[in-house]
């Protein structure tokens, strides 16, 4: 089986990615390769080069120098150099052959993986190639999968549909976002509870913030599930379809209009600029379009006030709003919605209705408890996880492993993490000792590899000028010069230093760290 991993942009030198891809430690020169490029080791320097003298200033200002692909293989019958010949294959098609590219097969890991770098010029039109990751991911995927029979692997399927962003990706794996919380916490308690009251005082009472436009003395009447007002702006108001009987409003978010009779609506100010309306929510509405077409004739007036914004007489907007506990925000209940069953809504009327149609004659005494004793601290928090678990609200905690496990175990847990910590402590403390004691052999040492670096990258600057004039010299036809002599010129002065210099960066990383943390733990040992 095989899949896509990855693909992104680079930006920056883009020979440093093909220096990392083409690593001696994880590949080997069987199993790397390049177009239009006798030598895979010195790829983003031709790119450059050919870039210099062909383009003026082809790679534009978002900074892209290249594209990274990355191809996973965990079937274990798959060979490294299938996994290359795959890899050749799905860059051909992929970039249907216009576009440069090295590739490299790491075999240092559990799983084969294929690394392509391309280069984002199109050799034949010079102009930059826009990956647009979304768009063209499946068509990757296609590409593979096709490839990957030949070979007698198995494919994955396509999963087709719209995309996720990262942030929703990443809450659906910790946990039920906050919309969802709401919607389960309401789906489970109004065919629990005897009356809105007894829901907004249990919410209350777990840590839920409530907030609606009712107070202690309004009541609840069959009169508030059936009028509703709201406000329009006059930008709403199609002025040429209206006339003596009604307003021809447009309804906000479509392009669909309805009409209210005009003794429901009256103007807010002088100037006209909004209008108030009433309309029945059990009524049905006649829809038509901007031309006054009729597009429906039955849509319901609580259908329609989902786009429309309630306001009381004091023009505070109205309706329920719910804050979870841990969220710094509201949510507005009238716009949330249930992906497995659309037709439950969750407006304040909404809430209520289904209250009064539940049919629950006794209170579940779970329910009741919290209703009449207030939790407060430690066990606010235990009854909340298990009103959680009841209605199926994931989070991630109560998805952990640690979250189902017995007071035994979570004793062992904490004592023996508690032991590691202090073991690491103690290697740690142990190491930055010795550091600290050789705090000026470190730094000499530093200024050896950075002094190496200086000189490994004069020594490559001025092999790659060689190479650049050799190659306007083939170029002019003044001297002859074969792929194999070139190649040897370049296996022979640039590689090798390319190869030092990816080493001694990663060493002077890994020590510039050791002194910095020494530097801080310098004042513990005096």
């Amino acid at each position: 089986m095989s899949a896509i991993v990855k693909v992104h942009s680079l930006r920056g030198n883009i020979q440093d990615a093909i220096d990392y891809i083409l690593d001696e430690d994880k590949t080997e020169p069987i199993l790397t390769s390049c177009t239009n490029c006798s030598v895979p080791q010195l790829s983003g320097t031709v790119w450059k080069y050919q870039q210099n003298i062909r383009f003026d200033d082809t790679m534009n200002s978002n900074g892209i120098q290249g594209y990274h692909f990355i191809l996973s293989f965990d079937d274990m019958n798959v060979t490294s150099e299938q996994v290359h010949d795959i890899a050749e294959r799905f860059l051909s098609e992929a970039t249907n052959d216009e576009y440069d590219g090295v590739i490299a097969v790491h075999t240092n890991t559990d799983h084969l993986h294929a690394y392509i770098i391309v280069n984002p010029i199109n050799k034949n039109t010079n102009k930059k190639w826009d990956l647009y990751f979304k768009k063209e991911i499946n068509r990757f995927k296609e590409i593979e999968n096709r490839i990957c029979k030949d070979y007698g692997i198995e494919p994955l399927p396509i999963k087709r549909g719209t995309s996720r962003s990262w942030w929703k990706h990443h809450n659906e794996k910790i946990g039920d976002g906050h919309d969802a919380i709401i919607t389960k916490t309401l789906d489970y308690l109004v065919n629990k509870v005897q009356s809105y009251e007894q829901l907004k005082i249990y919410l209350t009472n777990i840590g839920y913030t409530v907030e609606d436009d009712l107070d202690a003395t309004k009541q609840i009447d069959e009169n508030r599930l059936r009028n509703f007002e709201f406000t329009i702006n006059k930008k709403l108001i199609n002025e040429n379809l209206s006339d003596e009987y009604s307003y021809f409003i447009r309804i906000p978010f479509t392009n669909e209009y309805f009409q209210i009779p005009i003794e429901n609506g009256t103007w807010v100010n002088a100037e006209k600029n909004t209008l108030k309306c009433k309309m029945d929510l059990t009524k049905n509405y006649v829809i038509y379009d901007k031309a006054a077409n009729i597009i429906s004739s039955n849509k319901s007036g609580r259908i329609i006030s989902q786009n429309l914004e309630e306001k009381n007489s004091k023009g505070v907007r109205e309706g329920l709003r719910i804050k979870v506990p841990g969220s710094k925000y509201f949510r507005r209940c009238k716009y949330l919605k249930n992906k497995e069953n659309l037709d439950l809504h969750y407006s304040l009327d909404d809430i209520i209705e289904r209250i009064r149609n539940n049919n629950v004659d006794e209170l579940d005494p779970s329910i009741a408890n919290v209703i009449n004793t207030k939790p407060e601290g430690k066990k606010q928090k235990e009854i909340k996880n298990i009103f959680y678990d009841n209605a199926n609200i994931k989070t991630k905690y109560n998805q952990s492993d640690f979250y189902t496990m017995s007071k035994q175990q979570k004793y062992i847990y904490f004592k023996s993490k508690e032991i590691q910590n202090t073991l690491d402590r103690i290697a740690t403390s142990s190491d930055t000792f010795n550091d600290v004691l050789n705090l000026s052999n470190l730094k000499d040492i530093r200024r050896q590899i950075s002094k190496e670096l200086r000189s490994i990258n004069e020594k490559i600057k001025m092999f790659e000028n060689k190479y650049d004039e050799l190659m306007e010299q083939v170029m002019e036809g003044i001297i002859d010069a074969t792929d194999d002599e070139i190649e040897k010129f370049v296996g022979e002065n640039i590689t090798p230093l390319r190869q030092e210099k990816f080493k001694l960066k990663i060493e002077h990383k890994n020590i510039s760290k050791r002194i910095n943390k020494a530097e801080k733990n310098t004042e513990l040992y005096k």
